[in-house]
């Protein structure tokens, strides 16, 4: 079996043209904004930050899973769900256990992630470092 010449070219412009179509895709899914992706520990800010903060993108959206960790005194609080990014502005959805969405303000700066949210009525600026 033969492959005409004009056959092979225009296969050859389709595989390009799939490739460049999906990595256009991929780069306006995830411009702009601070890179989330990781665990961050708390640096700075005041009582009533999380202590921890976990982004887990997810590369076919515009967000992914969060895990947010309050400690007060000796209890640990954990909560769970899934976030959306644009830009740096963040809308936490929490499924387990359920509570209110809520925005955060991101902001990166050097080697640390400042996040800027109201949590339980009241407003935080917080600063995390990521953890290793």
């Amino acid at each position: 079996m033969k492959v005409s010449p004009k056959a092979l070219i225009g296969l050859v412009v389709v595989v390009i043209a799939a490739f460049v179509g999906a990595g256009y895709v991929w780069y306006k899914q995830n411009a702009g904004g601070p890179d989330l992706d990781g665990r961050w520990k708390l640096q700075a800010g005041t009582e009533g930050c999380f202590t921890t903060v976990r982004f887990a993108p997810n590369p076919l959206s515009k967000g992914g899973g969060v895990s947010l960790e309050a400690t007060n005194d000796r209890l640990v609080q954990m909560y769970y769900g899934t976030y959306t990014k644009k830009t740096n502005k963040i809308t936490v959805l929490l499924n387990n256990p359920e509570a209110p969405h809520f925005a955060m303000t991101a902001e990166s700066q050097e080697d640390a992630l400042k996040l800027a949210y109201p949590w339980e009525g009241k407003d935080y600026a917080c600063t995390y470092v990521e953890q290793q």
